[in-house]
Formats: C-alpha cells, sequence, structure tokens
C-alpha cells in the first residue's frame, strides 16, 4: 500500500485527483527527511478592522503575516514527519524585510487538518478542493492543547476570527534530501 500524505488522508475520497499538479507537488511529502521549497505570489493579505490594531500584539506569536498588502511574496520550506508538514514560511514586504513564520499541520479526526499558530494554540482547517482543482482552507475555529486536555474555541471569541485560504499552487519547486 502507497502511503499517503496527510493533506490526502484529510481530503475527501478522490479529492486529492482532482488537485492541481503543483499544489500536490507542495503538499506530497511521504518520507520524513524529505524538505520541499516553494516559491510564490500570496495575491491578497487582508485582516479584518478588528485584528489590525492588535497585528503588533500577535507578531512575537508568529500567529499572522503581521501585515496587509498584494502580491506578497513567499517562500517556503517544509518537511514531513509521520503525523505532520514542518512550515517555515518567509513573507516579502515589498520594499522591506521579510517575516518568518514556522507552523505545522496535524491531521486529526473528521477530515480536519489544524495548522499550530503557536505553542499549543492550532486553527482547525477544512480542507476542499475546488472546481478548479484549487485547494481550500475553511477554517472551522481553534484548538488549544494542554497536555491531555484539547479546548475547542469557535472562531468568533479568537481575535483572528474566521479564515479561508485558497491556494492556486507554486512557481517554482525544488526536493531536497529525499
Amino acid at each position: 500500500m502507497t502511503k499517503k500524505c496527510i493533506l490526502e488522508r484529510a481530503l475527501k475520497e478522490g479529492d486529492w485527483a482532482r488537485l492541481k499538479p503543483a499544489i500536490k507537488y507542495h503538499y506530497d511529502l511521504t518520507e520524513e527527511g524529505c524538505m520541499v521549497y516553494c516559491k510564490g505570489i500570496i495575491h491578497e493579505v487582508r485582516h479584518n478592522i478588528i485584528v489590525r490594531p492588535l497585528l503588533w500584539l500577535f507578531r512575537p506569536l508568529n500567529a499572522l503575516v503581521p501585515f496587509n498588502g498584494k502580491d506578497v511574496g513567499c517562500s517556503v520550506t517544509h518537511s514531513a514527519t509521520e503525523n505532520s508538514l514542518v512550515y517555515k514560511r518567509v513573507f516579502d514586504r515589498p520594499g522591506g524585510k521579510g517575516r518568518v513564520l514556522f507552523d505545522s499541520y496535524l491531521r486529526i479526526h473528521n477530515g480536519e487538518l489544524v495548522e499550530f499558530i503557536t505553542g499549543g494554540l492550532g486553527m482547525r482547517l477544512n480542507p476542499q478542493v475546488t472546481p478548479t482543482g484549487s485547494l481550500r482552507l475553511e477554517s472551522l475555529g481553534y484548538v488549544l492543547y494542554l497536555g491531555v486536555f484539547s479546548i475547542y474555541i469557535p472562531s468568533f471569541l479568537v481575535p483572528f476570527g474566521h479564515a479561508v485560504i485558497t491556494e492556486d499552487g507554486c512557481k517554482s519547486r525544488s526536493v531536497w534530501e529525499c
């Protein structure tokens, strides 16, 4: 039996085959020790009016891209473990210094992924494939892991709020150490 990557395990049956090849390349890591590097553009980063004044507070937590903007350059290096993808993302501020964010996707029950934002706080995500083959990740709220306890937090109680992320694929890809 072929090993499936975390995203493929989290998607509904048959959805992996409908994804654009560039997105599959981005997420298709199944072996420990493999690393992938992708570079691309985020067409728009937009924070709601409540979050904007608080960006300085979330900056040390690596919780959000710390600025709004259009056509933001982004590079991602990620590696696989048996149950997670570990990301190092760099967002390029136009005319300024980049910002590094670390997070890890973990698969959990009912097809949800959790993107750990910082420490034990994670955003629960519902992965879906759009009719055009893009990946749509919609937040289902948050979860705080405290040892053996999990506290589920609805989106409206967290300043980050509800998120919808649509990925069309990356511009370039390199694989190292496989």
